[in-house]
């Protein structure tokens, strides 16, 4: 799907809400999850290590759309800073390094075969857990054998309505 098809499927009426949506089809829930906005590390966590700066480029993009998208708002900018900040920040709390999902997808499949119900637990915890880019990973790295199996597993414990 094409970025402007992707774009034109955005529902939310308000700035900070499209400025979010908007964020996660130019940077992806992956890297909203690992960068920050300014790149520097804020006082609240002055100890851990800072992380890397969103592109400068596509946050003025996203600005410079945002201006033309809400004409006659003020502090526009500042609004869209403060919505990328909450969404990296919200993204953050679910991120997902990508060896771990591989990892884990690579043991979905082995317990699919070896034990289905353990498999149709760990499937569940994964709905749970992982959104976005992660869950379409684990979605694509499983074979249509082993979502079989999962699937059978799930109807056997009684949690088929979770697929």
């Amino acid at each position: 799907m094409q970025m402007t098809e992707k774009i034109s499927r955005i529902t939310a009426p308000e700035l900070s809400g499209f400025t979010k949506d908007l964020a996660v089809i130019v940077f992806g829930r992956e890297v909203l999850g690992t960068h920050c906005l300014s790149g520097k590390a804020s006082n609240a966590h002055k100890g851990k290590e800072r992380k890397p700066q969103l592109c400068p480029e596509k946050v003025k993009k996203i600005v410079e759309f945002m201006e033309t998208r809400f004409q006659g708002q003020a502090e526009i900018m500042q609004k869209v800073h403060q919505a990328l900040r909450q969404k990296c920040n919200d993204d953050a709390k679910y991120s997902v390094p990508i060896w771990t999902t591989l990892y884990l997808s690579a043991l979905a499949t082995t317990l699919a075969v070896t034990c289905p119900p353990l498999a149709a637990i760990l499937f569940v915890i994964f709905q749970i857990l992982f959104s976005g880019e992660s869950q379409q990973l684990i979605r694509s790295k499983v074979q249509e054998k082993t979502k079989d199996h999962l699937k059978s597993a799930l109807h056997h414990i009684n949690l088929y309505d979770y697929l």
